[in-house]
């Protein structure tokens, strides 16, 4: 039993997982030239998938945002400005209804093309020549909240290392 017990503590397990949201393995997009009301850009985006487990019910009005950034160098949090919803991956809009046993994509973070150093988030915050989010390089933490009506909180931490050309992530 105490081998059983460790298993599970190590591995995180709680009884309701299974029937909860979950973050899939995180994947970098290939360039794109991205625009919205804020401007154009080229970028490369890091999607997060977000999977409804559930085989009875969908999963409505699914939102994703960036709640804190950690500089993990400086031990010190980042105010990045932008806590607005994240866009949904693949079409306009910044929602998504999951379906049973399917899963969704949201834009996490996005990287400039012309100056790799640049961090921004493709979100619904309504202003012009929009901020980047990290404009150094270093390693930070990126903490993720996805909301879904009827479902439980999905917090997720994502660990950003960012050399100025290249920027490599590790989820929790």
């Amino acid at each position: 039993m105490p081998l059983v017990t460790a298993a599970v503590q190590s591995a995180h397990w709680t009884p309701s997982y299974s029937r909860h949201l979950s973050l899939k393995p995180l994947r970098w997009a290939g360039e794109v030239e991205y625009g919205d009301h804020a401007g154009r850009r080229r970028q490369k985006t890091l999607h997060g998938d977000v999977k409804n487990n559930r085989s009875d019910r969908a999963a409505y009005h699914v939102v994703a945002h960036l709640n804190e950034v950690i500089d993990l160098n400086g031990r010190r949090q980042v105010n990045h400005g932008d806590r607005m919803v994240l866009k949904a991956s693949g079409f306009q809009g910044y929602e998504h209804t999951i379906w049973p046993n399917s899963y969704c994509s949201f834009d996490l973070l996005a990287v400039s093309v012309e100056d790799p150093r640049l961090s921004f988030l493709n979100s619904s915050l309504d202003l012009i020549r929009r901020t980047p989010i990290i404009q150094e390089p270093g390693v930070y933490e990126l903490r993720y909240r996805f909301i879904a009506e009827g479902y439980p909180l999905l917090e997720r931490r994502v660990r950003l290392e960012h050399t100025g050309d290249i920027a490599t992530v590790k989820t929790d």
